[in-house]
């Protein structure tokens, strides 16, 4: 007997994916202008040019949708490298993050600052993005280590010194620095 296979469509019109990027772009305007406390769903509506109905269709909150805004920001701007040795992979990840928080930073500070205030919204930016971000580095680390048990601490130390520059400012996030990093990274995964 042939197993009948049903189509799981939803009601009404596909998504425009070109609604989403709009709706990104707006929100990641507005966070890095006004920071978190001001930024509204309505405000990102109007800046987008859509009905705050659909992005309450597609988010239930205003957190759900900086978070996402910043992680697909992240994702499709920093790529995955393939320069066949553990310091140049690294270097590359962490180059491409530190260009792209040249335009997202200032609204990944006020992120974090709220992560810092409020521990429901913590949990959903780890969840939703900063445990994703580790994972993407895990993954490139993981190709080149065998070593596994060293890997949650250098990628904690990568990731310290990126944050800890973002949030203090007291030093660039440049090529100079990724370099350094992916160096010290490589030096104690080979310890």
């Amino acid at each position: 007997m042939a197993k009948e296979e049903t189509s799981a469509k939803k009601p009404g019109r596909p998504r425009d994916p070109a609604v989403e990027a709009a709706v990104f772009a707006a929100a990641r305007s507005l966070l890095g202008e006004v920071g978190y406390d001001a930024v509204s769903m309505e405000a990102v509506a109007a800046a987008a040019g859509v009905g705050k109905q659909t992005l309450y269709r597609r988010w239930p909150n205003k957190a759900a949708l900086l978070v996402g805004a910043c992680l697909v920001d992240a994702t499709e701007r920093v790529a995955d490298p393939a320069t066949g040795n553990l310091e140049g992979d690294i270097e590359q990840f962490l180059g491409g993050t530190f260009a792209a928080l040249e335009t997202t930073g200032p609204g990944l500070r006020f992120l974090m600052s709220q992560a810092g205030l409020d521990p429901s919204f913590r949990e959903r930016f780890d969840a939703d993005f900063a445990s994703r971000r580790r994972d993407a580095l895990r993954e490139i680390i993981c190709r080149h280590v065998k070593a596994r048990r060293q890997v949650g601490p250098v990628i904690d130390m990568l990731y310290g010194a990126m944050w800890y520059r973002l949030l203090l400012g007291h030093g660039p996030l440049d090529a100079r620095f990724a370099r350094d990093l992916a160096a010290a990274a490589a030096r104690a995964l080979a310890a």
